[in-house]
């Protein structure tokens, strides 16, 4: 059995992690040890990524190889949102999460 995974919609979440964690590409690129143009590649799409790149992108986004790779059962958009939301959350300082989260209780309550 041979696994293949969609590039674009790893790049998208590699992409929406990096800006939830509020880096630039350039940053990206030096956390991984690797150029721009690579970083920019893998976020359109247009090229996959060996192991170890998976690994230093993973570490460098503070997520897992399952955050970025796996599409589920058809929820991955609704599932990327949400883990984009909780990397959001977590790198607020605890004043503004508190803040954050008060808000969108709030709001899922209807008022």
């Amino acid at each position: 059995m041979t696994y293949s995974y969609d590039r674009a919609r790893t790049g998208r979440r590699i992409q929406a992690q990096r800006m939830a964690l509020k880096l630039t590409q350039e940053k990206l690129a030096e956390r991984m040890d690797c150029s721009l143009r690579f970083v920019a590649d893998v976020e359109r799409g247009a090229v996959g990524m060996s192991i170890d790149s998976l690994v230093n992108v993973c570490a460098a986004l503070k997520t897992s190889p399952n955050a970025l790779l796996d599409d589920g059962d058809g929820r991955d958009e609704g599932a990327s949102d949400l883990n984009w939301l909780l990397s959001a959350l977590s790198n607020l300082p605890a004043r503004k999460r508190e803040t954050a989260l008060e808000i969108l209780r709030a709001y899922l309550r209807g008022e």
